[in-house]
């Protein structure tokens, strides 16, 4: 089943590297990346990333230097949903939506903290607690639910399939099939602090 080349960013120096399966080894990418401190594979192919000053900024191909966008923060990650809104995590961890890249952030509903996020197939949205456990949500509207029996991650992605890719406090990465499944840690596969996976050429 198709996952995607899956694209990390690396503990040390924060710049790009890629692998095209969970077991192979990381591949630095050639030149300077620039610094980012998350990253998600946009809807028309760009890649979305934060600034060292917590900005968004994107990337019309992997290759390419970043591009700032302005008065776009503060925020620590973000993704686009599939309805093509972005969805960002503020520096006080709260939800916050944006129509469009260059739009307001508009803050979402309900008290809890959360330092990394993803959106599932099924339009479902999972998040990291600041205590680094799983949280889930059906919709941006409704509250947090949490994932009962995970150990703690970092961040979180999707692979193309649907598996949820994890950044486990090691480093390293982690695959679950489901949200009810447990963790399972990808032999070698460290160090990195973000990851994605982007459908490339």
């Amino acid at each position: 089943m198709f996952i995607g080349t899956i694209i990390g960013v690396g503990k040390e120096n924060h710049h790009l590297y890629t692998k095209d399966d969970p077991v192979n080894p990381w591949i630095l990418l050639g030149g300077d990346t620039g610094f980012t401190r998350s990253i998600f594979w946009m809807n028309d192919r760009r890649l979305l990333g934060v600034s060292k000053d917590n900005l968004l900024q994107v990337k019309t191909l992997i290759t390419s230097e970043w591009e700032v966008i302005e008065d776009s923060g503060p925020v620590i990650a973000a993704i686009q949903l599939d309805d093509g809104r972005i969805l960002g995590i503020s520096d006080k961890h709260q939800l916050q939506t944006r129509t469009s890249l260059e739009a307001e952030w508009l803050p979402e509903p309900g008290p809890r903290g959360v330092i990394s996020i993803a959106q599932r197939k099924d339009g479902t949205v999972v998040g990291v607690d600041e205590n680094h456990y799983l949280c889930t949500k059906f919709a941006l509207s409704q509250p947090w639910f949490s994932i009962p029996n995970c150990n703690p991650v970092r961040a979180i992605g999707t692979l193309q399939n649907g598996v949820l890719l994890g950044v486990g406090m090691n480093f390293k990465l982690y695959t679950r099939v489901t949200l009810g499944m447990q963790w399972h840690q990808v032999p070698d596969s460290g160090n990195v602090v973000a990851v994605c996976s982007a459908e490339m050429g």
